[in-house]
């Protein structure tokens, strides 16, 4: 199969595959990561039998589980166009998680002149404005710039891609990147990028998540769509030294990084959840019907990470 690239112009190239969500492989999977950790001595023996009672159970795929279907590959533009209308909503948690560790990293910094890079919908502009910061955002979705000039009018906004800013050297003194790298497939050219804005003494910070696709250098983000089908936007899983080498390669010097762990993922007394007749599986309702497989498998792996550099001079 061939790999999704995403080209400059944020279309999806048209080689990009479907990819085929199957509730039963998606559940397998993680049985089977929850046996490795037991193979290496973190559950014991009775753990390790019920795991393979369920696989069992499960190649006889029960029909609630949902049926495999495909999700289409869609371009980071179209996918947060799209996702606008509900982004800033309830239900999104990981987005309060988020910004909390981000203010904690940018408290301490005097306020000045802010780029906030992949700026969506303007979640933390919105924080750094309130510090009393200036603040220039940048996004490739229009629908996503739109909320964030609605929000803060005053402040700039500008359509382009943060790998090539139509900036100055050293115009900022704090370059903030959000949940927004994971779509590149390398992050150094925009870290790079990143470091010629920054003014010396100023501060890069940096989130991002690992994937929920535990193992694997990808991460799509597979959505439903408005007509019922599933969509993926292009994701990659990046090690922290994917983000460290080519900052300090640009004279960035590493002040702070946190990378938490994740919990529990689902509540082991929850009822399990079917999948809606002709619906896309969604893995979060798919977690229910095996909690101790799916607590296990992901319990203290690193779910994120948080990074600030400072300039030199």
């Amino acid at each position: 199969m061939t790999t999704p690239r995403q080209r400059p112009s944020g279309e999806t190239d048209p080689a990009a595959p479907d990819l085929l969500q199957d509730p039963v492989a998606y559940l397998v999977g993680l049985q089977g990561v929850a046996l490795l950790r037991a193979c290496a001595g973190e559950h014991g023996p009775e753990f390790m039998a019920q795991r393979l009672v369920e696989i069992a159970e499960l190649l006889r795929r029960p029909a609630a589980l949902g049926e495999a279907l495909p999700a289409q590959p869609l371009s980071v533009v179209d996918g947060y166009d799209e996702w606008s209308s509900s982004y800033d909503g309830p239900g999104n948690a990981l987005l309060d998680w988020e910004i909390g560790y981000v203010k904690d990293l940018v408290s301490d910094l005097p306020p000045g002149r802010a780029l906030d890079a992949g700026c969506g919908s303007g979640r933390h502009a919105q924080w750094l404005a309130q510090q009393g910061f200036s603040v220039t955002g940048v996004d490739t979705s229009p629908k996503m710039l739109a909320l964030a000039r609605q929000k803060l009018p005053q402040q700039q906004w500008l359509i382009g891609d943060f790998e090539q800013l139509e900036a100055a050297d050293d115009s900022f003194d704090l370059v903030v990147c959000a949940l927004a790298l994971t779509h590149r497939p390398d992050p150094a050219p925009a870290i790079t990028e990143f470091a010629r804005v920054l003014a010396p003494g100023g501060a890069l910070v940096v989130s991002d998540t690992y994937s929920e696709y535990t193992g694997s250098t990808r991460y799509p983000l597979v959505r439903d769509a408005d007509d019922g089908s599933a969509r993926y936007l292009p994701g990659w899983n990046h090690s922290l030294s994917a983000y460290l080498q080519p900052a300090l390669a640009a004279g960035l010097e590493l002040t702070a990084v946190h990378e938490p762990r994740s919990g529990p993922r689902t509540d082991p007394n929850l009822e399990p959840i079917p999948t809606p007749p002709g619906a896309v599986p969604n893995r979060w309702l798919l977690h229910t019907w095996y909690p101790a497989a799916v607590n296990a498998a992901y319990q203290g792996q690193p779910s994120a990470k948080f990074l600030r550099w400072k300039k030199s001079g």
